[in-house]
């Protein structure tokens, strides 16, 4: 048996063909648009080492679309190698974020009452590589319920990073951020904590892992799963259930507990004028409260006006 290097680099490209190919310029190409323009003629092990260019969402999201427009690529030139490894190494990746969105649909936005960041729980904390962004405002802020947490922004200045959001997710971040923002709610008035211990389904308590997830598609649909159309609607048949179950429970608790119809229908009384004797009415109390101030007044030897 001759030993030699050409034999090992014809063994590892049989039984790996293109894939450590692909996954190097793969990191190449990422690294070096996230850069600094002064280092983009940098080499992979030494982009390693110096500051990147764009925020770590942007990069995460810009890995894992390019991981999977490359496993697509390679599965048109029908190397079913190379785009195995490429969609295991993209499922890989994309676990950790998976794992960020549970978290979020499971405990929900932290609320903040005071300026004491210690209330915060440290599972409620989002890191950076997620798609949504903590602008760190009260809940007693304004524009809190809007504005508190939002769906990061690509760098719109330079144009070189698009999203933030993978593109498999854009069409279900919304759906995610909202829901968060209910189930903190929720987490807040108590509702959830007493739904849990009537061991009622709660969000995210099911959420299989990202690998699962795509393997049991793949075993339904007996096809490979590699373009971003597939991939969106395999997470949002598993996501928007969940997001619409914590949104549901927050309108169940704004119309039963809150008693949202009867406040409405007290604007449309007054405002919209849907019972005329409404402002009479108002009208009449507020005179009869004019009347006993001056009434009080007068009896205690006051003259000034009201």
């Amino acid at each position: 048996i001759t030993v030699s290097l050409l034999g090992l680099e014809m063994a590892i490209r049989g039984r790996f063909s293109q894939s450590f190919d692909n996954l190097l310029d793969i990191v190449r190409q990422v690294m070096r648009q996230t850069s600094r323009a002064q280092d983009q003629d940098a080499e992979v092990w030494q982009l390693v080492d110096l500051p990147a260019y764009a925020p770590p969402a942007s990069i995460s999201a810009l890995l894992l679309d390019s991981l999977l427009d490359r496993a697509q690529r390679m599965l048109d030139m029908n190397d079913k190698t190379t785009h195995e490894t490429l969609m295991h190494t993209f499922i890989a990746t994309s676990e950790p974020l998976w794992t960020m969105i549970g978290q979020w649909l499971h405990d929900g936005m932290p609320i903040q009452a005071s300026g004491d960041k210690r209330e915060v729980p440290s599972y409620s904390s989002l890191k950076d590589e997620f798609f949504i962004e903590d602008n760190q405002l009260f809940v007693l802020d304004p524009d809190y319920w809007d504005e508190g947490f939002v769906l990061r922004e690509g760098d719109s200045e330079s144009g070189r990073i698009s999203s933030p959001i993978p593109r498999f997710l854009q069409p279900i971040a919304s759906y995610i951020l909202s829901a968060g923002k209910a189930t903190g709610l929720l987490h807040a008035l108590g509702v959830l904590a007493h739904s849990k211990s009537q061991n009622e389904c709660t969000l995210a308590s099911r959420m299989s892992t990202f690998s699962s997830l795509i393997d049991e598609a793949i075993l339904q649909d007996m096809t490979q799963l590699s373009s971003v159309d597939d991939l969106s609607h395999i997470v949002y048949d598993e996501i928007v259930p969940r997001c619409r179950t914590s949104q549901g429970q927050l309108a169940e608790v704004v119309i039963k507990e809150c008693k949202i119809n009867y406040h409405l229908s007290a604007i449309e009384d007054i405002y919209l004028m849907k019972r005329g004797d409404i402002m009479s009415r108002v009208a009449e109390t507020i005179f009869a409260k004019v009347s006993s101030l001056l009434w009080l007044r007068n009896s205690n030897g006051i003259t000034d006006p009201v």
